[in-house]
């Protein structure tokens, strides 16, 4: 699957999901600050689901109607396992969530994934 990593994902988790074989961009490297929707813009054009721990785009793609391919909110503060711990449930989460990902806002928390279409 792409992704688009927002800048306050984990590079822990970028490179997890790379390991797997998932295409994954990370902007926020170079251009931090970059405005939310950008962000969302960049991730729609591009066919990428955005990787995220930010709520705002939740407001972004059902509040403002925004266009999105998929977007993925992770709650990194409510996991309580070591960080590799933590990241390999998020991996197993997004693989197991797989094409349904695409047209949906998929939240993870820990033991837990809600999905609602776009």
């Amino acid at each position: 699957m792409d992704f688009l990593a927002d800048e306050n994902v984990w590079k822990l988790l970028v490179r997890a999901l790379q390991a797997r074989g998932h295409d994954v961009d990370r902007p926020g490297e170079d251009h931090r600050g970059v405005d939310d929707h950008d962000v969302l813009a960049r991730a729609s054009a591009e066919s990428r689901i955005l990787l995220t721990e930010d709520k705002d785009f939740g407001h972004l793609v059902f509040g403002l109607s925004r266009p999105a391919h998929g977007v993925v909110m992770v709650h990194f503060n409510r996991f309580r396992t070591a960080p590799e711990d933590t990241v390999r449930e998020i991996v197993d989460a997004i693989e197991r969530q797989g094409e349904d990902l695409v047209g949906s806002l998929t939240v993870i928390e820990p033991n837990r994934t809600r999905r609602r279409k776009l």
